[in-house]
């Protein structure tokens, strides 16, 4: 499950909305990944990509199911 490490939440929390564009965007992720192994650089890569517009996120989703489809 991606979350955002326990020690960067203040960092994240000192932007004014981001802290929970972030959790919302984690959730999306998590929610259409599932349970699946992932190495820690993956994770990072994915928390990073999480701080994101909800746009960009919601295209990564897209593809991302496309491929489930596959």
């Amino acid at each position: 499950m991606l979350h955002i490490p326990q020690k960067d939440i203040e960092w994240y929390k000192r932007r004014p909305g981001y802290y929970g564009m972030v959790q919302d965007n984690l959730k999306k992720l998590n929610d259409t990944l599932g349970d699946i192994d992932m190495t820690k650089d993956q994770e990072k890569t994915l928390v990073w990509l999480a701080g994101n517009d909800t746009r960009t996120i919601d295209n990564i989703i897209k593809v991302i199911e496309k491929l489930k489809q596959d």
